[in-house]
């Protein structure tokens, strides 16, 4: 059963077909259908230009335009803040890699949410385009305003469900005029509507459709699988992995309904057993999570076109797979997850 990475445009025609195929550790892209032997793809953020990661091929390298460095990130004007350069970088030693770019959307001052739904930032945004074509930067998706029902960047919304509208207005301000200053090949660009991995918690499906800037700019619909969905008590991975589970099979039908490739662009253990927890919710070693995620990834029935995990940094030691007190995590990670199928 063949499962074709497919995008639908308006008027439900079919544009571009993107094909993964790996081959040991080589991925081509080519235009033409995708088969479930090829998908999906993992990747391991931070490794950004490294052929493995965690023991792994590293497939998706994964950048952010973060919201705390102006306007610059937004528009181009600053390389290091548009992760342009860098992302060329990489994709010019491994061609066959995905790119993959968080984008903000706005900084976190001088620009609101209103604003951008009505079009006042339209030109950055084609200048950001245009800067990505300069630097022939191709074969990238942007998720644009992750985290859209949170408040991890500037155009989340943090649960207000009226603000949802202003949301998709924005997205699609974004996407349009960003492939409008892009041009050429409408293949070499893909746009990702993601959500947290409470969404099914926090306004559940009546949410996600309110929010969904529609199937003529959206590429790939995706969410998040971090193991924070708090239970009681914390160390009931059963029922964990229950509360993940639920949001990522409504975002899955929902992208199956609009013909659309899932994907899990963040995921990861949670373990902040016995320190200090800037979110307030107790995780722990969770072998279970790492187990159960890949396996949801790597079911050909998902769809699931990349999964990346978030190793963190030094700063988020409770993610690492490296650390020794996530060590089941890690032999999870190491025995289940890979690119392709199970």
């Amino acid at each position: 059963m063949q499962h074709p990475a497919t995008v639908t445009r308006a008027g439900g025609r079919t544009g571009c077909r993107w094909t993964a195929v790996v081959v040991g550790t080589v991925l081509t892209l080519a235009g033409k259908p995708a088969t479930a032997q090829q998908m999906p793809l993992l990747g391991v953020r931070p490794f950004n230009g490294q052929a493995t990661a965690l023991g792994k091929p590293n497939h998706v390298f994964h950048y952010y335009v973060e919201a705390d460095r102006g306007w610059g990130g937004f528009d181009g004007s600053d390389r290091e803040a548009a992760r342009i350069g860098e992302a060329r970088a990489a994709q010019d030693r491994f061609p066959d890699r995905l790119i993959l770019v968080s984008y903000a959307g706005m900084p976190q001052s001088g620009a609101t949410l209103e604003d951008c739904a009505e079009g006042a930032y339209d030109a950055r945004y084609r200048r950001y385009g245009r800067a990505m074509q300069a630097a022939g930067l191709g074969r990238i998706v942007l998720r644009v305003g992750w985290e859209w029902d949170g408040s991890a960047n500037p155009m989340g919304i943090e649960g207000d469900s009226g603000r949802a509208a202003l949301y998709r207005r924005c997205f699609r301000n974004i996407a349009r005029n960003i492939r409008a200053g892009y041009g050429g090949s409408a293949r070499n660009l893909l746009f990702d509507f993601n959500s947290t991995t409470g969404i099914a918690h926090r306004g559940g499906l009546p949410l996600l459709s309110s929010g969904y800037p529609g199937d003529d700019v959206v590429d790939i619909v995706s969410v998040e699988g971090f193991d924070n969905r708090p239970c009681a008590p914390a160390t009931d991975a059963a029922c964990r992995w229950g509360r993940v589970l639920r949001s990522l099979t409504m975002v899955r039908d929902f992208a199956r309904a609009r013909g659309k490739r899932m994907a899990i662009p963040e995921w990861a253990i949670w373990n902040t057993t016995g320190s200090a927890d800037p979110y307030h919710i107790q995780g722990f070693d969770n072998p279970m999570h790492v187990r159960n995620l890949c396996a949801f990834a790597r079911d050909p029935a998902n769809n699931v076109l990349y999964y990346v995990y978030f190793n963190g940094s030094r700063h988020s030691p409770w993610y690492d797979l490296t650390e020794p007190r996530n060590r089941r995590a890690a032999e999870a990670f190491a025995t289940y997850c890979g690119s392709g199928p199970d």
